[in-house]
């Protein structure tokens, strides 16, 4: 009975994980580590291929971001939220515009310090605008 239980206590927990809703602050977390793993190796030029698929994964995690509404945001109304909302997009497209030219530049062995700080100063303005 209880190897039973256990079994049924496994599958329930996997599948409310398998649909558990994903928040602003969980993909700004794993935007955080991505963004930590390529400053840290970005001038290891063996890590470049490593960098060109983390710069990937970092784009499409800006764009899954961007349909995902911070608390900020949500707690305003009507227009304010609307102007706050189309903001917040265009600031995680310019990430997601950049982080695929990262991409190409780890690629290609081009130089990547500018569009790191590029991303940098996004991150700065985003989270004292929309306190993430």
């Amino acid at each position: 009975m209880i190897r039973g239980f256990g079994l049924v206590l496994s599958v329930v927990l996997f599948v409310s994980t398998a649909f558990a809703q994903v928040t602003v602050k969980d993909k700004m977390q794993e935007i955080g580590g991505l963004f930590k793993t390529i400053s840290q190796t970005m001038g290891d030029a063996t890590q470049n291929a490593v960098n060109a698929q983390n710069a990937q994964k970092l784009a499409d995690a800006f764009v899954a971001t961007s349909s995902l509404v911070p608390p900020s945001i949500a707690q305003m109304s009507g227009e304010e939220q609307k102007a706050a909302m189309a903001e917040y997009q265009d600031l995680l497209a310019e990430a997601a515009s950049i982080s695929l030219e990262l991409k190409k530049a780890f690629e290609t062995g081009a130089p990547v310090q500018q569009m790191v700080q590029a991303l940098l100063a996004i991150r700065k303005e985003a989270h004292a605008q929309f306190m993430l």
